[in-house]
């Protein structure tokens, strides 16, 4: 999905209700982190974040009801463990949509971009 050497977390969610989302690894990481919302894998890239609290990130994006993919990514081949902080404005409500809900091969070609 980029050109970064680390690896991607894609982790898929969906919105009931349209509003605000907002996604941060700000004091959740120890390393350079990078966050992308895509309308789907492969799809096109909705926004993006780096840097927003010193090597961390926070995005915020007003989306509508559907499904997306936020992507979790390190700057350069910089990886490791990280809490994502997910909040949404009023109104808005979200749900993750669990790899097991997707068939094989979605799972797989996701992985692979």
């Amino acid at each position: 999905m980029h050109p970064q050497g680390a690896g991607d977390d894609l982790l898929p969610f969906c919105l009931s209700s349209g509003g605000t989302v907002t996604f941060s690894t700000c004091g959740g990481a120890s390393w350079d982190t990078y966050l992308r919302i895509y309308d789907t894998v492969p799809g096109s890239q909705l926004a993006s974040n780096d840097d927003s609290c010193g090597l961390q990130t926070t995005l915020t994006k007003a989306l509508s009801v559907g499904c997306y993919v936020l992507v979790v990514e390190g700057f350069s081949t910089h990886a490791g463990a990280y809490t994502l902080t997910v909040g949404c404005s009023s109104g808005a409500v979200i749900g993750v949509e669990p790899p097991s809900l997707w068939t094989p091969q979605e799972y797989y070609s996701r992985q692979e971009f």
